[in-house]
């Protein structure tokens, strides 16, 4: 499995993941992201209407992966960039 960051900002304010967590390809980090922004969410701003918490996930060279949203009105959202599949292929060549 590959480790991922999950760079959280809300409100302004940003928390910068040094410690990262092992995701088994998009699924996982689709997985720990929800988990990870609804704690977010229900912690700091209550999950009002309108509020948003967001992750930008990178891998562990620092490549940017995706953007997820959580918000009460939309849900969780998922940003992916073009080169995710390329990340992937790659991640699991070296595995």
């Amino acid at each position: 499995m590959a480790r991922y960051f999950f760079d959280v900002h809300r409100d302004g304010l940003s928390h910068w993941d040094d410690e990262g967590a092992e995701c088994e390809g998009r699924d996982g980090i689709v997985v720990h992201a929800a988990k990870l922004l609804a704690e977010v969410s229900e912690k700091y701003s209550g999950n009002k209407v309108g509020h948003a918490v967001v992750a930008s996930v990178r891998d562990s060279s620092g490549k940017f992966i995706c953007t997820a949203t959580l918000s009460a009105r939309t849900g969780l959202r998922m940003q992916w960039t073009t080169s995710l599949q390329d990340h992937l292929r790659s991640v699991a060549k070296q595995g």
